[in-house]
């Protein structure tokens, strides 16, 4: 049970959002920060599909996360923006860098559909501390290697691009979780990509200037 429930979340979780969540997070965050964070996050989520699964699927609207999981991403687009420099003046503020992550993670990964495989998997097999480890062992894998692949860029990449593309991906998913909660017209659409644009400009040169 534990290999298969392993294989399953493991598949389920390439390319979900919550890697590139943690492609992006490598940049802001040291090693032991972004795996404790993850962890943590990963053993609340496994939990819950176990031992809440029914409860959270019945009376958790799932459609709620969404506009809570959007505010966070694009929080961070913006925070992906700073500076190396600016983000060393405000090292205290990152002390805390672990709690960060795991609210991030959990969030993203709340009703995603590797959860919904790990409850499917506790609702039809009475086996919960072998799901429980392929469900964590699966979500663990799966995300270091997004860790790796983040730091290996780290090393090839400017941290100028680096923060555009990071920004990039928080904003990407903050607005996609958006637009599927508000179901916009093309036109709020275009708008609201166009004010986006535009304060993260202003807020990059305004970074930057602090940073000098």
């Amino acid at each position: 049970m534990f290999l298969s429930c392993f294989l399953l979340i493991f598949m389920a979780e390439m390319a979900d959002k919550t890697q590139f969540l943690i492609l992006a997070l490598s940049r802001r965050y040291p090693l032991r920060t972004i795996i404790a964070g993850m962890a943590l996050a990963i053993t609340l989520l496994s939990l819950l599909s176990i031992f809440a699964g029914g409860w959270l699927s019945a009376y958790v609207p799932m459609e709620a996360i969404r506009p809570a999981a959007a505010i966070l991403f694009l929080l961070f687009g913006f925070s992906a923006l700073k500076p190396k420099t600016t983000e060393a003046k405000e090292g205290r503020k990152l002390s805390a860098g672990w709690l960060s992550v795991m609210c991030a993670f959990f969030i993203a990964e709340l009703g995603d559909k590797t959860q919904l495989s790990a409850i499917t998997l506790a609702a039809q097999h009475d086996a919960p501390f072998a799901i429980f480890w392929g469900s964590f062992c699966g979500l663990m894998a799966a995300n270091l290697l997004a860790l790796a692949a983040g730091r290996t860029l780290m090393k090839h990449i400017s941290d100028t691009t680096l923060r555009i593309v990071s920004a990039a991906i928080f904003f990407i998913f903050g607005s996609w979780s958006l637009f599927q909660f508000f179901s916009p017209t093309q036109l709020q659409i275009v708008l609201y990509c166009l004010i986006l644009f535009l304060s993260a400009c202003l807020y990059s040169m305004w970074q930057e200037r602090k940073a000098r």
